[in-house]
C-alpha cells in the first residue's frame, strides 16, 4: 500500500513538469534601411536559440508571438 502511494505521487510529479506556465510575448515592428525605406524578406531570429521567428513583409513589417520559458 505504502509503495503504491509513493509510486502514484512520483508519477504525478513527473507528469506535472511539462505543465509549467509559459508566458507569451509578442514582438512586432518594421525593418528600415538607412534611408527609412522598408526592407522585405528580412528573417527575424531568436538570438538565444537561433530559431526563425518570422520574416518581414513587403512593407518591412513583422509580428511574432513567442512563448518565453
Amino acid at each position: 500500500m505504502y509503495r503504491s502511494v509513493i509510486l502514484q505521487l512520483l508519477f504525478l510529479l513527473v507528469c506535472s513538469v511539462p505543465l509549467q506556465a509559459q508566458e507569451a510575448h509578442e514582438l512586432q515592428g518594421r525593418v528600415l534601411n538607412s534611408s527609412d525605406n522598408p526592407i522585405a524578406k528580412v528573417q527575424i531570429l531568436d538570438q538565444a536559440t537561433g530559431l526563425l521567428l518570422t520574416e518581414t513583409g513587403k512593407g518591412g513589417e513583422f509580428s511574432s508571438a513567442s512563448p518565453i520559458v
